[in-house]
């Protein structure tokens, strides 16, 4: 049985995979009574009605009409050029290939975008035929044709926007690069009916009490899951074995299936042991949001290295110490961010460089054009024959289409996450192939709330990075398990975003309050349709109430809050999409998640209701412990609780409210900055004597740096000095 199949049965995702010896596999997956079985929902209205709204029947009816009429014009109309008898030909040729295609748009809804657009073409084709009247069958065909590519199919009950049911949001969370932070999802529907269980009805009394957050569980989300023992990459494999046609990216015009990106992965899983890599190395990788980006990622898990993500924005000082300190030997860049890795490269253990382009995976049209747009813009990078690099599309072209013979365990470790944690010094959060599964499906299974059957629907804006934890498993990840598509965007502009929700009418979109306030500040904002998206995910850092409060007056819906943190893969907490949300809490643990407030001094003695505390976090998707770093692990990591650094009080139903940061940490747009290392390069100047750093309100960003210095005597500076000093040592966002 497959992953999914195993997460429509009862018992979770595992539950068909082996129930636990003297139970019977309950709607938890942990031995409890079974509920009783839902009657089944009525079934959909039959008749010539319903066959007509599964199909786009009007454009194929305007298509045929068009075939016809291009059929009977050569007959009655002057040939043109010097050979009559073939330019009729040709004229009845492509009038039967409008009709074939048209009746193909009936026969196969799925396959109407593409079969649209075979007719546009043919209805062109066919003025060929005869001058005059033809054209009026031929505009006929381009308007049938048009009108089936734009065609949709039905919404299932329950998700449309309006329609009787009020568009609601809700919440999920997760943090930047290490820190805690807050989310928001956007959901459209909550009112309407899903499953009849909830999940206070499936545990007993005395869980009950030592979870009270169950009791407030959104219908359809179960308390426990099973998760199967597997590693992340295998979620890939099923979808292509399941849907090897179905969407999985779509990258400014071009689009990869599930079988072409579980191909590719393939091939640069097999390029690697080619290489010399073997299980358990660490492959660096150095990209915005793009489709090499997700065939690194997949294809090192394959080969049984560790992937390193590393921030594009890094500049050459942050890079090395991430590349040193992880012990990379392989790191896979941008072509733009190739000058800062060659800077590096003799002063870490970097021996092999994997370079490609943005535009290698974009249309053919596009793929032509960008290198005039990033001329023109001073963004293209020449890079010498003579360079000691490798290029990704060579790599994925000569390689073998199976992956190595590789082993890899649930345990084994999958991804080195780079935070500050809770003392601001980088770290490698370890994280386990168990860990991340476990929780993308925390994440589907409160996302879905029930609705498997329909995970493939979904379409995912990809404009949150994927070197972040908050992108990589509400984006990326979550589209692989869900076997649905995703539209990466390799950096946040808000015409951008707009065209893409037009074009390809995203479902849901992860995003952090900063991009939230630019396109509700967009002209266009207000004359796009955004019906279809059921899920505003706001992570990484706290939703302000304002901006809470303008994203409900825009467009109708609701944000609710959420948290978690790099070091919990990262969702822990998100706020139920129903009546039960309440603003200004972080919401509820995710299912198999507990959560704690125990007292700040010792760590020791759990809080009641409304005390004070820090907040403790504990479940599958929990960290192994930091790289090589193990008395920091001891710190944060005790009897198998985390530690957050956070300052948080639960109420006696369970919700949980972050109140003060422990760790002085900033989050600004989104990113996590911390003060002590902003402070070690205002120290590394020459003219600085004692510098602090704090982080300081600001309405877009939620908060930006401010620092204070103190020179040495008899020096000068300038501000301008000192913030130049520091942008080419961090990170512009840091600055």
């Amino acid at each position: 049985m497959t992953l999914r199949q195993a997460s429509r049965t009862p018992g979770g995702t595992g539950a068909a995979l082996g129930a636990r010896p003297g139970t019977a596999p309950g709607p938890g997956g942990k031995g409890n009574p079974r509920p009783a079985r839902r009657a089944a929902p009525p079934a959909p209205a039959g008749g010539f009605g319903a066959w007509k709204a599964q199909r786009p029947f009007w454009g194929a009816v305007l298509s045929l009409l068009a075939g016809l009429v291009i059929s009977w014009m050569p007959l009655n109309l002057f040939p043109v050029a010097f050979l009559p008898g073939t330019y009729i030909f040709l004229g009845y040729l492509f009038s039967g290939l409008i009709i074939a295609t048209a009746l193909g748009a009936l026969l196969l809804p799925a396959a109407s975008t593409y079969l649209g657009i075979l007719v546009i073409l043919f209805s062109i084709l066919s003025i060929f035929g005869a001058l005059g009247g033809l054209i009026v069958g031929a505009i006929m065909g381009i308007a049938g044709g048009s009108l089936i590519v734009a065609w949709q199919p039905p919404r299932p009950a329950g998700k449309a926007a309006g329609a009787g049911s009020s568009t609601a949001a809700t919440a999920g969370s997760s943090t930047g690069a290490g820190g805690a932070g807050t989310a928001a999802v956007s959901v459209a529907g909550a009112g309407v009916a899903g499953p009849a269980f909830r999940a206070c009805d499936l545990v007993t009394e005395e869980e009950l009490r030592r979870r009270p957050w169950l009791k407030f569980y959104p219908a359809g989300v179960r308390p426990h899951l099973d998760y199967p023992g597997v590693p992340l990459h295998r979620l890939l494999e099923e979808a292509a074995a399941a849907r090897p046609r179905h969407p999985a990216i779509h990258f400014f015009g071009k689009t990869l299936t599930y079988g072409r990106l579980d191909e590719l992965a393939n091939r640069f899983a097999g390029a690697l042991a080619a290489l010399g890599v073997r299980p358990g190395d660490r492959i660096a990788l150095m990209m915005p949001n793009c489709p090499q980006f997700v065939i690194a990622y997949y294809g090192a898990l394959k080969a049984g290295a560790v992937v390193v993500n590393c921030n594009p924005l890094y500049t050459a000082r942050e890079l090395e110490f991430q590349l040193n300190d992880s012990g990379a030997r392989t790191i896979v860049a941008l072509d733009l961010m190739y000058r800062t890795v060659r800077e590096v490269r003799d002063r870490t253990p970097l021996e092999r460089v994997i370079v490609t382009r943005i535009n290698a995976f974009m249309s053919p049209l596009l793929r032509k054009l960008y290198p005039l747009k990033a001329r023109r813009e001073g963004n293209w990078v020449e890079i010498a024959p003579s360079e000691p690099v490798l290029w990704l599309e060579r790599l994925l072209q000569d390689a073998p289409p199976a992956p190595p013979p590789v082993a890899v365990g649930p345990d084994d470790l999958a991804l080195l996450q780079y935070t500050g944690g809770t003392t601001g010094r980088a770290k490698g959060a370890m994280l386990t192939h168990r860990n991340l599964v476990a929780n993308v499906l925390q994440t589907a299974e409160w996302t879905l709330r029930g609705r498997w059957d329909e995970a493939h629907q979904q379409v995912i804006l990809g404009v949150m990075p994927f070197f972040h934890s908050y992108g990589m498993t509400t984006v990326m990840n979550l589209a692989v398990a869900l076997q649905c598509t995703m539209v990466p965007l390799p950096r946040f502009d808000a015409d951008m975003v707009l065209k893409a929700i037009a074009r390809y009418r995203p479902t849901m979109v992860p995003g952090v309050p900063t991009m939230y306030v630019a396109l509700m500040n967009h002209p266009r904002f207000r004359k796009i349709d955004v019906s279809s998206i059921e899920a505003c995910v706001s992570g990484a850092a706290p939703l302000p109430l304002e901006v809470q409060q303008r994203f409900e007056a825009s467009t109708g819906g609701q944000l609710v809050e959420g948290y978690g943190l790099t070091e919990a893969s990262p969702v822990t907490h998100a706020n139920p999409p129903d009546e039960n949300k309440r603003n200004g809490t972080i919401g509820l643990p995710l299912p198999d998640t507990d959560a704690r407030i125990v007292d700040i001094e010792t760590g020791t003695k759990v809080l009641g209701p409304g005390e004070v505390g820090e907040l403790c976090v504990r479940g599958p998707q929990v960290m192994k412990g930091y790289w090589n770093r193990p008395e920091e692990t001891a710190r944060v990591l005790r009897d198998g609780w985390l530690y957050t650094g956070d300052i948080a009080t639960m109420d006696e139903d369970g919700y949980f409210r972050i109140v003060d940061r422990k760790k002085e940490m900033i989050i600004s747009g989104g990113y996590n900055i911390y003060p002590r290392e902003v402070e070690e390069v205002l120290y590394e100047h020459p003219k600085v004597l004692e510098a602090a750093v704090i982080g300081v309100p600001d309405p877009y960003r939620g908060e930006i740096v401010k620092a204070f210095v103190v020179l040495r005597p008899g020096e000068t500076a300038t501000e301008e000095e000192i913030i130049a000093f520091c942008r080419e040592r961090l990170a512009r966002y840091k600055v």
